[in-house]
């Protein structure tokens, strides 16, 4: 599969904002990550995650995993009683942020997120639980 750029894969989907309660799921975890000295966070390129949770993408960054990653929240569709429903497209790159790889497609950020925990563990940074 060939690699894709930031912006082909930010056009490629049709993205959701993020609901309330990932934006709180993502503001709990980046605790997590500041109380395990874990370096996860968004490129200085946006300002603020209120314009990632608008947008329906994150764009995050470790540079001692030197991985980038985007986790874009994709429409998926409405429910049986309308609905709506999204899915979380994951890609990673291992270049500086330059092309990404296609990931697995998750069912809500949370899953993404603990993705992201197992990689470090695999790298040995992380070690224990993660609280």
């Amino acid at each position: 599969m060939s690699k894709l750029t930031a912006d082909q894969v930010l056009a490629s989907v049709k993205l959701v904002p993020f609901s309330t309660s990932s934006y709180l799921t993502y503001q709990n975890w980046t605790q997590v990550l500041r109380r395990n000295y874990l370096d996860l966070c968004l490129p200085s390129s946006w300002n603020t995650l209120d314009t990632y949770m608008s947008a329906g993408a994150l764009k995050l960054q470790s540079e001692s995993l030197h991985m980038h990653f985007i986790l874009a929240n994709v429409d998926a569709g409405r429910g049986f009683f309308g609905g709506q429903k999204t899915r979380l497209a994951t890609y990673v790159s291992m270049d500086g942020g330059e092309t990404y790889d296609v990931g697995p497609v998750l069912k809500d950020l949370i899953q993404g997120l603990t993705g992201i925990n197992n990689i470090y563990r695999d790298a040995g940074i992380l070690k224990g639980v993660a609280y």
